[in-house]
Protein backbone atom coordinates (compact mmCIF):
# COMPACT_ATOMS: atom_id res chain seq x y z
CA UNK A 1 0.00 0.00 0.00
CA UNK A 2 2.64 2.35 0.83
CA UNK A 3 4.74 1.49 -2.45
CA UNK A 4 1.63 2.36 -4.17
CA UNK A 5 1.07 5.83 -2.71
CA UNK A 6 4.50 6.58 -3.32
CA UNK A 7 4.15 5.24 -7.03
CA UNK A 8 0.95 7.44 -7.22
CA UNK A 9 2.44 10.41 -5.47
CA UNK A 10 5.55 9.74 -8.29
CA UNK A 11 3.43 9.82 -11.15
CA UNK A 12 1.68 13.09 -10.50
CA UNK A 13 4.62 14.88 -9.10
CA UNK A 14 6.58 13.38 -12.80
CA UNK A 15 3.20 14.84 -15.15
CA UNK A 16 3.86 18.30 -12.87
CA UNK A 17 6.94 18.29 -13.81
CA UNK A 18 6.46 17.29 -17.39
CA UNK A 19 3.63 20.29 -17.34
CA UNK A 20 6.18 23.04 -16.48
CA UNK A 21 8.49 22.18 -19.14
CA UNK A 22 10.59 21.19 -16.68
CA UNK A 23 13.12 17.70 -17.48
CA UNK A 24 12.39 18.04 -21.45
CA UNK A 25 14.81 18.95 -23.55
CA UNK A 26 15.55 18.57 -27.38
CA UNK A 27 11.78 20.49 -27.96
CA UNK A 28 10.69 19.85 -31.69
CA UNK A 29 7.73 21.67 -33.83
CA UNK A 30 6.71 18.90 -36.11
CA UNK A 31 3.66 20.18 -38.76
CA UNK A 32 2.15 17.71 -40.57
CA UNK A 33 2.62 19.62 -44.41
CA UNK A 34 4.42 22.81 -45.30
CA UNK A 35 2.72 23.53 -48.22
CA UNK A 36 -0.96 24.58 -47.94
CA UNK A 37 -3.60 25.81 -50.24
CA UNK A 38 -4.87 29.60 -49.22
CA UNK A 39 -8.61 28.46 -49.14
CA UNK A 40 -8.80 28.83 -45.72
CA UNK A 41 -10.04 25.05 -46.05
CA UNK A 42 -6.69 23.13 -45.63
CA UNK A 43 -5.54 22.72 -42.07
CA UNK A 44 -1.66 22.35 -40.69
CA UNK A 45 -1.70 20.28 -37.66
CA UNK A 46 1.41 20.72 -35.33
CA UNK A 47 2.47 17.95 -32.79
CA UNK A 48 5.25 19.06 -30.07
CA UNK A 49 7.70 16.36 -28.88
CA UNK A 50 10.48 16.92 -26.20
CA UNK A 51 12.81 13.89 -25.04
CA UNK A 52 11.68 13.02 -21.34
CA UNK A 53 15.15 12.10 -18.18
CA UNK A 54 14.89 8.51 -20.03
CA UNK A 55 15.95 9.57 -23.53
CA UNK A 56 12.03 9.14 -24.13
CA UNK A 57 10.27 11.37 -27.05
CA UNK A 58 7.22 12.64 -25.55
CA UNK A 59 4.32 14.56 -27.18
CA UNK A 60 4.20 18.11 -25.23
CA UNK A 61 1.72 19.08 -28.04
CA UNK A 62 -1.32 20.31 -25.60
CA UNK A 63 1.59 21.99 -22.57
CA UNK A 64 3.05 24.17 -25.10
CA UNK A 65 2.46 27.76 -26.79
CA UNK A 66 2.93 28.25 -30.33
CA UNK A 67 3.66 31.42 -31.79
CA UNK A 68 3.21 32.68 -35.59
CA UNK A 69 4.62 35.55 -37.49
CA UNK A 70 4.17 36.78 -41.29
CA UNK A 71 2.24 39.01 -42.93
CA UNK A 72 -1.57 38.38 -42.19
CA UNK A 73 -0.69 36.05 -39.34
CA UNK A 74 -3.16 37.43 -37.31
CA UNK A 75 -5.96 36.80 -40.09
CA UNK A 76 -5.51 32.96 -39.07
CA UNK A 77 -8.83 30.96 -38.83
CA UNK A 78 -9.45 31.29 -34.84
CA UNK A 79 -11.36 28.46 -33.92
CA UNK A 80 -8.43 26.31 -35.24
CA UNK A 81 -5.66 27.65 -33.92
CA UNK A 82 -7.28 27.13 -30.44
CA UNK A 83 -6.49 23.47 -31.19
CA UNK A 84 -2.62 23.71 -32.40
CA UNK A 85 -3.91 23.52 -36.21
CA UNK A 86 -3.76 26.60 -39.04
CA UNK A 87 -5.73 27.39 -41.82
CA UNK A 88 -5.89 30.72 -43.76
CA UNK A 89 -7.38 32.55 -46.88
CA UNK A 90 -3.98 34.69 -47.23
CA UNK A 91 -1.52 33.59 -49.36
CA UNK A 92 2.30 34.51 -48.06
CA UNK A 93 5.09 32.62 -45.78
CA UNK A 94 4.62 31.97 -42.32
CA UNK A 95 7.05 31.30 -39.16
CA UNK A 96 6.12 28.85 -36.49
CA UNK A 97 7.74 28.52 -32.66
CA UNK A 98 7.32 26.47 -29.68
CA UNK A 99 7.63 27.17 -26.27
CA UNK A 100 7.24 25.14 -23.51
CA UNK A 101 8.85 26.25 -19.89
CA UNK A 102 12.52 27.41 -20.56
CA UNK A 103 12.36 24.93 -23.72
CA UNK A 104 12.20 26.66 -27.37
CA UNK A 105 12.13 25.07 -30.91
CA UNK A 106 13.59 26.23 -34.13
CA UNK A 107 11.26 27.77 -36.32
CA UNK A 108 9.45 26.32 -39.32
CA UNK A 109 7.55 28.00 -42.08
CA UNK A 110 4.37 27.00 -43.90
CA UNK A 111 3.50 29.02 -47.10
CA UNK A 112 0.33 29.08 -47.91
CA UNK A 113 -0.26 29.53 -51.74
CA UNK A 114 -2.38 30.29 -54.71
CA UNK A 115 -3.59 27.76 -57.12
CA UNK A 116 -1.31 27.72 -59.59
CA UNK A 117 1.57 28.21 -56.91
CA UNK A 118 -0.07 25.45 -54.80
CA UNK A 119 -0.29 22.89 -57.98
CA UNK A 120 3.47 23.95 -58.81
CA UNK A 121 5.17 22.75 -55.61
CA UNK A 122 3.51 19.93 -54.72
CA UNK A 123 4.69 18.68 -58.26
CA UNK A 124 8.15 19.59 -57.08
CA UNK A 125 7.21 17.90 -53.73
CA UNK A 126 4.74 14.72 -53.94
CA UNK A 127 5.02 13.78 -57.79
CA UNK A 128 6.57 10.74 -58.26
CA UNK A 129 8.75 12.30 -60.88
CA UNK A 130 9.70 15.34 -59.11
CA UNK A 131 13.12 15.40 -60.04
CA UNK A 132 11.97 16.35 -63.80
CA UNK A 133 10.34 19.34 -62.47
CA UNK A 134 12.05 22.46 -63.71
CA UNK A 135 12.96 25.60 -61.77
CA UNK A 136 9.84 28.70 -63.66
CA UNK A 137 7.35 31.31 -62.55
CA UNK A 138 3.40 29.49 -61.99
CA UNK A 139 2.02 32.61 -62.14
CA UNK A 140 3.17 32.80 -66.34
CA UNK A 141 0.83 29.91 -67.03
CA UNK A 142 -3.10 30.24 -67.44
CA UNK A 143 -4.59 28.19 -64.75
CA UNK A 144 -3.32 25.03 -62.39
CA UNK A 145 -4.28 22.83 -65.31
CA UNK A 146 -2.09 24.40 -67.96
CA UNK A 147 0.81 23.70 -65.84
CA UNK A 148 -0.04 20.17 -64.98
CA UNK A 149 -0.55 19.35 -68.60
CA UNK A 150 3.07 21.66 -69.78
CA UNK A 151 4.99 19.83 -66.84
CA UNK A 152 3.70 16.22 -66.33
CA UNK A 153 6.53 13.61 -67.30
CA UNK A 154 4.31 11.97 -70.33
CA UNK A 155 5.65 9.87 -73.35
CA UNK A 156 6.46 13.16 -75.18
CA UNK A 157 9.10 14.05 -72.08
CA UNK A 158 10.73 10.44 -72.00
CA UNK A 159 8.14 9.54 -69.06
CA UNK A 160 5.43 7.11 -68.10
CA UNK A 161 2.76 9.95 -67.06
CA UNK A 162 -0.74 9.40 -68.23
CA UNK A 163 -2.51 9.59 -65.01
CA UNK A 164 -1.91 13.11 -63.16
CA UNK A 165 -4.98 15.01 -63.21
CA UNK A 166 -6.69 17.94 -61.26
CA UNK A 167 -10.35 17.73 -61.55
CA UNK A 168 -13.79 19.80 -59.98
CA UNK A 169 -13.75 19.02 -56.20
CA UNK A 170 -17.85 18.31 -55.78
CA UNK A 171 -17.40 15.95 -58.35
CA UNK A 172 -15.08 14.17 -57.57
CA UNK A 173 -16.27 13.76 -54.23
CA UNK A 174 -19.81 13.03 -54.92
CA UNK A 175 -18.23 10.30 -56.93
CA UNK A 176 -15.58 8.36 -54.21
CA UNK A 177 -17.67 9.20 -51.38
CA UNK A 178 -21.23 8.62 -52.66
CA UNK A 179 -20.61 6.52 -55.93
CA UNK A 180 -22.74 9.37 -57.53
CA UNK A 181 -22.10 11.74 -61.07
CA UNK A 182 -23.88 13.63 -63.71
CA UNK A 183 -24.19 12.21 -66.30
CA UNK A 184 -26.01 9.66 -69.13
CA UNK A 185 -24.78 6.24 -67.40
CA UNK A 186 -23.93 4.06 -69.55
CA UNK A 187 -20.76 3.06 -71.48
CA UNK A 188 -19.45 1.97 -75.11
CA UNK A 189 -17.03 -0.10 -76.73
CA UNK A 190 -16.05 -0.96 -80.05
CA UNK A 191 -16.54 -4.83 -81.51
CA UNK A 192 -13.83 -6.81 -83.04
CA UNK A 193 -15.69 -5.07 -86.48
CA UNK A 194 -15.18 -1.49 -85.44
CA UNK A 195 -18.71 -1.10 -84.66
CA UNK A 196 -19.65 1.13 -81.56
CA UNK A 197 -22.05 -0.73 -79.29
CA UNK A 198 -23.46 0.03 -75.42
CA UNK A 199 -21.35 -2.09 -73.22
CA UNK A 200 -22.71 -0.95 -70.55
CA UNK A 201 -25.70 0.59 -68.47
CA UNK A 202 -26.71 1.48 -64.84
CA UNK A 203 -30.50 0.49 -64.58
CA UNK A 204 -31.61 3.71 -62.78
CA UNK A 205 -29.75 6.07 -64.84
CA UNK A 206 -31.48 8.15 -67.61
CA UNK A 207 -30.03 5.80 -70.52
CA UNK A 208 -31.14 2.22 -68.92
CA UNK A 209 -34.22 4.16 -68.02
CA UNK A 210 -34.58 5.03 -71.73
CA UNK A 211 -34.00 1.53 -73.02
CA UNK A 212 -30.32 1.18 -73.71
CA UNK A 213 -28.66 -2.28 -72.99
CA UNK A 214 -25.73 -3.91 -73.55
CA UNK A 215 -24.99 -5.19 -76.79
CA UNK A 216 -27.25 -2.36 -78.90
CA UNK A 217 -25.13 -0.15 -82.01
CA UNK A 218 -24.42 3.08 -81.91
CA UNK A 219 -25.21 5.10 -85.12
CA UNK A 220 -25.24 8.33 -83.98
CA UNK A 221 -25.49 10.78 -80.74
CA UNK A 222 -26.82 14.55 -80.69
CA UNK A 223 -26.75 14.39 -84.58
CA UNK A 224 -23.49 13.32 -84.66
CA UNK A 225 -22.59 10.11 -86.75
CA UNK A 226 -19.75 7.58 -85.00
CA UNK A 227 -17.48 8.84 -87.87
CA UNK A 228 -18.24 12.86 -86.97
CA UNK A 229 -17.31 11.91 -83.58
CA UNK A 230 -14.02 10.52 -83.85
CA UNK A 231 -12.73 12.76 -87.01
CA UNK A 232 -13.50 15.38 -84.59
CA UNK A 233 -12.32 14.02 -81.18
CA UNK A 234 -15.91 14.93 -79.76
CA UNK A 235 -15.95 11.85 -77.25
CA UNK A 236 -15.33 14.72 -74.37
CA UNK A 237 -18.20 17.07 -75.95
CA UNK A 238 -20.30 15.13 -77.64
CA UNK A 239 -23.12 14.74 -74.72
CA UNK A 240 -23.32 18.41 -73.81
CA UNK A 241 -22.60 19.71 -70.58
CA UNK A 242 -22.09 18.11 -67.34
CA UNK A 243 -25.58 19.33 -65.78
CA UNK A 244 -28.90 17.93 -65.03
CA UNK A 245 -31.66 18.42 -67.59
CA UNK A 246 -29.11 18.34 -70.65
CA UNK A 247 -31.18 16.67 -73.51
CA UNK A 248 -29.21 13.63 -75.22
CA UNK A 249 -30.61 12.34 -78.74
CA UNK A 250 -29.20 9.48 -79.97
CA UNK A 251 -29.78 6.71 -83.00
CA UNK A 252 -29.40 3.00 -81.90
CA UNK A 253 -30.17 -0.57 -83.41
CA UNK A 254 -30.47 -4.16 -82.43
CA UNK A 255 -28.75 -5.94 -84.87
CA UNK A 256 -30.75 -6.86 -87.57
CA UNK A 257 -33.89 -4.59 -86.47
CA UNK A 258 -34.77 -1.04 -87.99
CA UNK A 259 -32.79 1.57 -86.57
CA UNK A 260 -34.33 3.06 -83.12
CA UNK A 261 -34.62 7.17 -82.16
CA UNK A 262 -34.16 7.75 -78.28
CA UNK A 263 -34.08 11.10 -76.05
CA UNK A 264 -33.07 11.31 -72.19
CA UNK A 265 -31.85 13.95 -70.02
CA UNK A 266 -28.87 13.64 -67.85
CA UNK A 267 -29.34 13.33 -64.41
CA UNK A 268 -27.74 12.34 -60.89
CA UNK A 269 -26.64 8.50 -61.16
CA UNK A 270 -25.75 6.40 -58.13
CA UNK A 271 -23.12 3.35 -59.26
CA UNK A 272 -23.18 -0.43 -58.11
CA UNK A 273 -19.76 -1.41 -57.89
CA UNK A 274 -20.92 -5.00 -57.83
CA UNK A 275 -22.65 -4.69 -61.25
CA UNK A 276 -23.22 -8.00 -61.53
CA UNK A 277 -22.98 -11.20 -58.69
CA UNK A 278 -23.98 -14.98 -59.48
CA UNK A 279 -23.19 -18.19 -58.39
CA UNK A 280 -22.66 -21.56 -60.98
CA UNK A 281 -22.52 -24.73 -60.42
CA UNK A 282 -20.09 -26.76 -62.27
CA UNK A 283 -18.56 -30.15 -62.45
CA UNK A 284 -19.86 -30.18 -58.09
CA UNK A 285 -18.18 -26.94 -57.66
CA UNK A 286 -19.93 -23.59 -56.53
CA UNK A 287 -18.31 -20.72 -58.40
CA UNK A 288 -18.86 -17.13 -57.49
CA UNK A 289 -18.65 -14.60 -60.32
CA UNK A 290 -18.74 -10.75 -59.98
CA UNK A 291 -18.31 -8.05 -62.46
CA UNK A 292 -16.63 -5.50 -59.99
CA UNK A 293 -16.60 -1.90 -61.84
CA UNK A 294 -15.07 0.91 -59.19
CA UNK A 295 -12.88 0.74 -55.73
CA UNK A 296 -14.86 3.56 -54.05
CA UNK A 297 -15.90 4.19 -50.94
CA UNK A 298 -19.32 2.47 -50.99
CA UNK A 299 -18.35 -0.47 -52.60
CA UNK A 300 -17.48 -2.07 -48.99
CA UNK A 301 -20.88 -2.42 -48.32
CA UNK A 302 -21.90 -3.73 -51.60
CA UNK A 303 -18.97 -6.12 -51.39
CA UNK A 304 -19.75 -7.09 -47.67
CA UNK A 305 -23.17 -8.16 -49.11
CA UNK A 306 -21.80 -10.25 -52.08
CA UNK A 307 -19.15 -12.04 -50.15
CA UNK A 308 -21.37 -13.01 -46.86
CA UNK A 309 -23.39 -14.67 -49.85
CA UNK A 310 -20.58 -16.34 -51.30
CA UNK A 311 -19.48 -17.91 -47.55
CA UNK A 312 -22.58 -18.97 -47.00
CA UNK A 313 -22.98 -20.87 -50.47
CA UNK A 314 -19.52 -22.26 -49.89
CA UNK A 315 -17.92 -20.49 -53.11
CA UNK A 316 -14.88 -23.03 -53.84
CA UNK A 317 -13.82 -21.08 -57.02
CA UNK A 318 -14.10 -17.23 -57.74
CA UNK A 319 -14.70 -15.43 -61.18
CA UNK A 320 -13.48 -11.11 -60.72
CA UNK A 321 -14.56 -9.68 -63.68
CA UNK A 322 -12.58 -6.12 -63.78
CA UNK A 323 -13.17 -5.82 -67.61
CA UNK A 324 -14.15 -2.11 -67.09
CA UNK A 325 -12.78 -1.21 -63.76
CA UNK A 326 -10.35 1.63 -63.95
CA UNK A 327 -9.49 1.60 -60.36
CA UNK A 328 -10.12 3.74 -57.83
CA UNK A 329 -8.97 3.95 -53.43
CA UNK A 330 -6.18 1.21 -52.28
CA UNK A 331 -8.21 1.40 -48.96
CA UNK A 332 -11.35 -0.40 -50.97
CA UNK A 333 -8.73 -2.54 -53.06
CA UNK A 334 -7.21 -3.91 -49.62
CA UNK A 335 -10.29 -4.75 -48.65
CA UNK A 336 -11.34 -7.28 -51.17
CA UNK A 337 -7.94 -8.53 -51.62
CA UNK A 338 -8.51 -9.55 -47.91
CA UNK A 339 -11.84 -10.89 -48.25
CA UNK A 340 -10.31 -12.65 -51.35
CA UNK A 341 -7.35 -14.24 -49.09
CA UNK A 342 -8.76 -15.61 -46.70
CA UNK A 343 -8.50 -15.36 -42.92
CA UNK A 344 -5.60 -17.00 -42.47
CA UNK A 345 -3.30 -14.05 -43.94
CA UNK A 346 -0.78 -12.75 -41.07
CA UNK A 347 2.46 -11.36 -42.60
CA UNK A 348 1.54 -11.93 -45.50
CA UNK A 349 2.02 -8.81 -48.04
CA UNK A 350 -0.38 -7.03 -50.30
CA UNK A 351 1.26 -4.35 -52.10
CA UNK A 352 4.37 -1.87 -51.43
CA UNK A 353 4.39 1.77 -51.55
CA UNK A 354 7.28 3.48 -53.31
CA UNK A 355 8.08 7.20 -53.57
CA UNK A 356 10.05 9.53 -54.76
CA UNK A 357 13.41 10.38 -53.25
CA UNK A 358 12.18 12.99 -51.03
CA UNK A 359 10.00 10.99 -49.53
CA UNK A 360 11.04 7.38 -48.84
CA UNK A 361 10.05 7.91 -45.39
CA UNK A 362 6.44 7.21 -46.99
CA UNK A 363 7.74 4.17 -48.11
CA UNK A 364 5.64 1.07 -46.47
CA UNK A 365 4.71 -2.71 -47.05
CA UNK A 366 0.76 -3.33 -46.70
CA UNK A 367 -0.39 -7.01 -45.31
CA UNK A 368 -3.57 -8.84 -46.02
CA UNK A 369 -5.95 -7.74 -43.31
CA UNK A 370 -6.90 -10.95 -40.86
CA UNK A 371 -10.31 -11.80 -39.93
CA UNK A 372 -12.39 -10.31 -42.51
CA UNK A 373 -16.12 -11.62 -42.10
CA UNK A 374 -17.41 -13.20 -45.16
CA UNK A 375 -13.47 -14.09 -46.46
CA UNK A 376 -13.08 -17.17 -48.74
CA UNK A 377 -10.09 -19.19 -48.32
CA UNK A 378 -9.43 -19.77 -52.08
CA UNK A 379 -6.67 -21.42 -53.47
CA UNK A 380 -6.66 -19.82 -56.71
CA UNK A 381 -7.91 -17.08 -58.56
CA UNK A 382 -9.51 -16.47 -61.87
CA UNK A 383 -9.64 -12.58 -63.28
CA UNK A 384 -11.52 -10.96 -66.39
CA UNK A 385 -9.12 -8.19 -67.06
CA UNK A 386 -9.15 -5.86 -70.69
CA UNK A 387 -7.74 -2.72 -71.86
CA UNK A 388 -9.98 -1.11 -69.55
CA UNK A 389 -8.35 -2.94 -66.31
CA UNK A 390 -6.22 -0.22 -64.95
CA UNK A 391 -4.74 1.32 -61.53
CA UNK A 392 -6.44 -0.45 -58.09
CA UNK A 393 -7.49 -3.48 -60.64
CA UNK A 394 -3.73 -4.23 -61.74
CA UNK A 395 -2.49 -4.10 -58.44
CA UNK A 396 -5.16 -6.41 -57.07
CA UNK A 397 -4.32 -8.84 -59.87
CA UNK A 398 -0.40 -8.47 -59.26
CA UNK A 399 -0.66 -8.24 -55.33
CA UNK A 400 -2.15 -12.11 -55.46
CA UNK A 401 0.79 -13.52 -58.04
CA UNK A 402 3.23 -14.11 -54.95
CA UNK A 403 0.24 -16.32 -53.05
CA UNK A 404 -1.77 -18.13 -54.95
CA UNK A 405 -1.95 -19.16 -58.34
CA UNK A 406 -3.35 -16.45 -60.42
CA UNK A 407 -5.09 -16.97 -64.33
CA UNK A 408 -5.97 -13.65 -66.30
CA UNK A 409 -8.84 -14.25 -68.99
CA UNK A 410 -8.78 -11.40 -71.71
CA UNK A 411 -6.99 -8.87 -73.45
CA UNK A 412 -3.59 -7.19 -71.88
CA UNK A 413 -4.74 -4.70 -69.25
CA UNK A 414 -4.15 -0.35 -69.49
CA UNK A 415 -0.92 -1.00 -67.82
CA UNK A 416 -0.80 1.90 -64.49
CA UNK A 417 1.64 0.46 -62.11
CA UNK A 418 1.02 4.01 -60.29
CA UNK A 419 -1.07 5.34 -58.02
CA UNK A 420 -1.64 8.87 -56.56
CA UNK A 421 -2.15 11.36 -53.70
CA UNK A 422 -5.86 13.41 -53.85
CA UNK A 423 -5.70 16.93 -52.80
CA UNK A 424 -8.50 19.17 -51.83
CA UNK A 425 -7.49 23.02 -53.28
CA UNK A 426 -10.44 25.72 -53.29
CA UNK A 427 -12.75 24.17 -55.87
CA UNK A 428 -10.91 21.61 -57.28
CA UNK A 429 -8.53 17.96 -56.49
CA UNK A 430 -5.40 17.47 -57.46
CA UNK A 431 -3.98 14.10 -57.96
CA UNK A 432 -0.47 13.95 -59.24
CA UNK A 433 1.15 10.50 -59.43
CA UNK A 434 2.81 10.11 -56.42
CA UNK A 435 4.26 6.47 -56.04
CA UNK A 436 4.99 2.99 -57.45
CA UNK A 437 3.01 -0.17 -56.54
CA UNK A 438 4.86 -3.59 -56.59
CA UNK A 439 3.71 -7.03 -54.82
CA UNK A 440 5.53 -8.57 -52.12
CA UNK A 441 7.96 -10.04 -54.57
CA UNK A 442 8.96 -6.24 -55.60
CA UNK A 443 7.58 -6.98 -58.94
CA UNK A 444 5.33 -4.10 -60.26
CA UNK A 445 7.07 -2.63 -63.37
CA UNK A 446 3.61 -3.52 -65.85
CA UNK A 447 3.37 -0.27 -67.72
CA UNK A 448 2.97 -2.23 -71.03
CA UNK A 449 -0.19 -4.02 -68.93
CA UNK A 450 -0.55 -7.33 -67.57
CA UNK A 451 -1.04 -10.08 -70.43
CA UNK A 452 -3.78 -12.88 -70.31
CA UNK A 453 -2.68 -16.33 -69.48
CA UNK A 454 -6.27 -16.87 -71.74
CA UNK A 455 -6.89 -14.23 -74.78
CA UNK A 456 -10.80 -13.68 -75.36
CA UNK A 457 -12.14 -10.86 -76.24
CA UNK A 458 -15.24 -8.62 -74.78
CA UNK A 459 -18.34 -9.85 -76.16
CA UNK A 460 -20.67 -7.42 -76.11
CA UNK A 461 -23.46 -8.83 -77.88
CA UNK A 462 -23.97 -10.74 -74.92
CA UNK A 463 -25.52 -9.45 -71.15
CA UNK A 464 -23.17 -9.62 -68.05
CA UNK A 465 -23.79 -13.09 -66.48
CA UNK A 466 -24.65 -15.34 -69.30
CA UNK A 467 -22.64 -18.34 -68.92
CA UNK A 468 -22.09 -17.83 -72.75
CA UNK A 469 -20.22 -14.80 -72.47
CA UNK A 470 -16.92 -15.23 -74.19
CA UNK A 471 -14.65 -13.87 -70.96
CA UNK A 472 -17.07 -15.59 -68.66
CA UNK A 473 -17.49 -18.90 -70.16
CA UNK A 474 -13.92 -19.31 -71.07
CA UNK A 475 -13.31 -18.95 -67.59
CA UNK A 476 -16.26 -21.06 -66.07
CA UNK A 477 -14.13 -24.06 -68.76
CA UNK A 478 -10.98 -23.18 -67.37
CA UNK A 479 -12.53 -24.08 -63.73
CA UNK A 480 -14.30 -27.12 -64.58
CA UNK A 481 -13.47 -28.16 -68.27
CA UNK A 482 -16.55 -27.89 -71.20
CA UNK A 483 -19.82 -27.91 -69.73
CA UNK A 484 -23.14 -29.69 -71.59
CA UNK A 485 -24.81 -26.84 -71.00
CA UNK A 486 -23.09 -24.80 -73.17
CA UNK A 487 -24.99 -25.06 -76.69
CA UNK A 488 -22.64 -23.70 -79.29
CA UNK A 489 -18.96 -23.50 -79.95
CA UNK A 490 -16.71 -20.60 -77.99
CA UNK A 491 -17.18 -17.92 -80.75
CA UNK A 492 -13.79 -16.52 -82.00
CA UNK A 493 -14.22 -12.76 -80.82
CA UNK A 494 -11.97 -10.89 -83.22
CA UNK A 495 -9.91 -7.91 -81.21
CA UNK A 496 -11.36 -4.24 -80.77
CA UNK A 497 -9.11 -2.10 -83.19
CA UNK A 498 -10.05 1.16 -81.17
CA UNK A 499 -10.76 2.96 -77.85
CA UNK A 500 -12.55 5.32 -76.74
CA UNK A 501 -10.33 7.92 -75.09
CA UNK A 502 -11.20 8.66 -71.36
CA UNK A 503 -8.67 10.55 -68.60
CA UNK A 504 -8.63 12.04 -65.43
CA UNK A 505 -11.83 11.16 -63.17
CA UNK A 506 -13.81 10.15 -66.41
CA UNK A 507 -11.62 7.01 -66.39
CA UNK A 508 -12.56 6.65 -62.97
CA UNK A 509 -16.12 6.70 -63.42
CA UNK A 510 -16.05 4.80 -66.20
CA UNK A 511 -19.04 5.86 -68.11
CA UNK A 512 -20.59 9.39 -69.72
Amino acid sequence: MRLQRFLTGFGLVWAAWLLLGCGVRELALEPNTKIIPADGKREVAFRVTGLDAFGQRVDVTSQSTITITGDGADTRDAAAWKEHKFRIQKTGTFTFQAQLGDQTTTSVQIRALDEKSYVYEMLREVYFWSDQIPELDPQTFASPQEILEKLRFDKAKGGQDRWSYIANLQSHNSFDQKGEYVGVGFSMAYDGKGQLRVSLTHADSPAGKAGLHRGQLILSINGKTVKEIEEGNLWGTIFGEPSTGVVVEMQVQEDGAPAQDISFEKGTIHVRSVFTSKIFERGGKKIAYMLFNQFIEPSVEELNEAFASYQAAGVEEMILDLRYNGGGRLSTAHHLGSLLMGRETSEKIFFQYIHNEKNKAWNNAVPFSVGKQGALSLNRLFFIAMRGTASASEVLINGFRPHMPVKVIGETTHGKPMGMYVYDFFDKVFAPISFKLANADGAGEFFEGIKPDVEVFDDVTKRFGDPEEGPLRKALEEIAGPSGQSKLPLRVQLAPTKSIPMHGLRRLIGAF
